[in-house]
């Protein structure tokens, strides 16, 4: 027994100052390793190399920096040998990950045999993005469909069972004609076309359906797209400027800027459009514009002007102006984003181009990442925060905002470009209650170009080695951050995540000359 105590003593004593060695060292080579609960990261692993390449170090790459795990009681009897111990870490999405643990560890013949952890589980899954390795998506084999001169992927419906509409578009400003088209899955191409029609903004609906907000000449019209292949025009106005488009509550609200104010219109999913409300906002030199809503049902607005003026309001659906507030120095695009509980960010990206949808010139500015967030049941936003101001490049993917359902945000964007090296994907997050943190690379030589928030989890659509001709090109994988990353195809380019009318995550991309649709079963 003393010597039991004495091996796995040992072990956790150089832990507590970051050493795993001697406590991997103390594994026999058929040991197994149990965690305790349902996180994603429960379950036995079984033989000391399966524990080491699928769980310990996946878990250490979670981290930021040292892991150490302080033993605060050692107690052994017969051949077991119990440790209380306190961790002491910090996540790569800088979250602090102190949890307690009990370990129970059967010795025999000089080497641990097995161990069972028993652990805080709530701090797991807030702390631990993503799943286990080896727990990841489980994509079904790609749907094809025949592609159509430069069509990529811009928009999903899909309902249960794999089934449902991609919508792709041929082009896009300033580089008209522009043809919008929806395709069924699977046994196409059952294909519907729109010319001279532009895709400005989409929302995904309850059923997997979604909503479109497209450019037909000088309207505006709200499309609806649904899983079975119907398409329906709900709504349309004239309307030169921007728009955008969100969800609340079973209905479909479309907002666009007109002169200094904004315009609203709801259209319930079983009614008919109210007549445009008003917002008046006083905008001026408007460029960008994007919709949120938040847990009170009210239309949350971000506009930002050529100049550098970031407007931020929250306003009624019959268009009284709530709280308005103004921040300086933020141009570029803007995306907010919503969490399940009412939490609700905004994400400004500086593409560092000129004209921003332009040719790719630098304005000499460098390209910069910018945030506020604003809390539960407020309605004013915070300061704004500077997440991050990679080197300028042309190719640079967009920047992304989502909202976790543990009340986190998460901004995936790209970090170095193909011509300040290295290539990276870059995530920053914003617990609950509190600004982001430092970001962390999700991957290397690769860019995340797509996500979404799929039963919970994040994933990524990750183009890896990809080339810097007038296409964008890689291998794509599917990563689910502290996961391993699933390959869906070693030739892609414009991939595009989203989920069906159960929750479950879709893929589409486009290889040579056809469309590609997965569905994660």
């Amino acid at each position: 027994m003393t010597e039991s105590k004495h091996l796995v003593a040992e072990a956790f004593t150089a832990l507590a100052d970051g050493d795993g060695g001697p406590l991997v060292a103390s594994l026999a080579p058929d040991a197994r390793w149990t965690i305790m609960g349902t996180t994603p990261w429960s379950g036995s692993y079984e033989g000391r190399d399966a524990i080491l390449a699928t769980l310990l170090r996946p878990l250490m790459r979670q981290f930021d920096g040292r892991y150490a795990s302080v033993p605060r009681r050692v107690i052994a009897e017969d051949d077991l040998v119990v440790v209380e111990s306190q961790g002491r870490a910090l996540t790569a999405t800088g979250l602090r990950y102190d949890n307690r643990y009990c370990f129970v560890c059967r010795v025999a013949g000089g080497r641990v045999r097995e161990v069972t952890e028993y652990l805080d589980t709530e701090l797991v899954t807030k702390a631990l993005l993503g799943a286990a390795p080896g727990a990841g998506a489980a994509f079904s084999p790609p749907s094809p469909a025949p592609a159509v001169g430069g069509e990529v992927p811009v928009a999903l419906a899909f309902g249960e069972g794999g089934r449902g509409v991609l919508v792709t578009q041929t082009s896009s400003s300033p580089y008209p004609p522009v043809t919008l088209a929806t395709i069924r899955f699977p046994g196409g191409p059952h294909r519907t076309t729109y010319g001279s029609t532009e895709l400005l903004d989409s929302v995904q609906r309850e059923n997997g359906g979604v909503d479109l907000l497209v450019r037909h000449g000088r309207e505006l019209v709200l499309r609806r797209v649904q899983p079975g292949g119907q398409v329906y025009d709900l709504w349309s106005a004239r309307a030169d400027g921007p728009g955008a488009v969100a969800r609340s509550q079973g209905a479909t609200i479309v907002a666009w800027i007109a002169g200094s104010t904004l315009k609203l219109v709801i259209r319930p999913d079983h009614g008919i459009p109210t007549h445009p409300r008003t917002a008046r906002l006083g905008l001026r030199n408007a460029g960008f514009l994007d919709l949120a809503v938040d847990r009170a049902g009210r239309p949350v607005v971000a506009v930002s002007s050529w100049t550098g003026r970031l407007v931020l309001a929250t306003v009624t659906t019959r268009g009284r102006v709530v709280r308005r507030q103004v921040r300086t120095g933020a141009p570029g695009l803007v995306s907010p984003a919503p969490t399940p509980g009412g939490r609700v960010g905004v994400l400004v990206e500086d593409t560092g181009m000129e004209g921003e949808f332009g040719e790719c010139v630098s304005d000499g500015k460098g390209r910069h990442l910018r945030a506020v967030t604003r809390g539960r049941g407020a309605t004013a936003f915070g300061a704004l925060q500077k997440i991050e101001s990679p080197r300028f490049g042309c190719g640079s993917s967009g920047a992304l905002l989502l909202g976790r359902p543990d009340e986190s945000l998460v901004a995936l964007y790209q970090g170095g470009s193909y011509d300040f090296p290295p290539l990276l994907a870059r995530m920053a997050v914003a617990p609950s209650g509190k600004r982001f943190g430092a970001p962390a690379t999700l991957a290397s030589d690769a860019r995340a170009d797509t996500a979404t928030i799929a039963r919970g989890r994040l994933l990524a659509g990750v183009l890896r080695k990809t080339t810097t001709n007038e296409v964008f090109t890689g291998a794509l994988d599917v990563l689910e951050p502290g996961g391993t990353p699933k390959r869906l195809s070693d030739a892609a380019f414009a991939p595009l995540l989203g989920t069906d009318g159960t929750g479950a995550a879709v893929m589409a991309w486009r290889t040579d000359d056809r469309l590609l649709v997965s569905v994660d079963r």
